[in-house]
């Protein structure tokens, strides 16, 4: 009975989500409330053209005593899924048990803005995610 309350409870977690379109101050504060009102989580956006999310995650961290992060949905089309998971990896390092790395493709638009098609995303996930042994 116990596991399942503990997955009800965490199915119930109410989290923060930065997209990197705040300010500086609009970010802190926003940070500070969730903290201070019991978030679970700060879900960081990888949209392109913005604030970069790592970054965010660093300041988030830093700013909380136990808000947890998710780098989301970082696409192995910018930024190498090696480099990554070593992001999340230092991170962890730094702020053990509160990171999470989510991969995704990305925005359609935002990547045909900078000339790269995502048209075999189920392939590209694929490959990002896909360890030899």
């Amino acid at each position: 009975m116990l596991a399942v309350n503990r997955r009800i409870n965490r199915l119930s977690e109410i989290s923060i989500s930065c997209d990197g379109r705040d300010s500086v101050t609009d970010f802190r504060e926003k940070v500070a409330t969730g903290e201070n009102g019991g978030a679970a989580a700060n879900w960081i956006a990888n949209h392109l053209f913005q604030r970069d999310p790592i970054t965010l995650a660093a300041m988030s961290l830093t700013q909380t005593k136990r808000m947890r992060v998710t780098l989301m949905a970082i696409s192995p089309l910018t930024v190498h899924p090696v480099q990554a998971a070593m992001a999340a990896a230092t991170l962890d390092e730094f702020f053990p048990g509160r990171v999470a790395l989510c991969l995704g493709i990305g925005a359609p638009a935002d990547l045909k803005s900078i000339g790269i098609g995502g048209d075999k995303s189920i392939r590209i996930m694929r490959e990002a995610l896909y360890r030899p042994d």
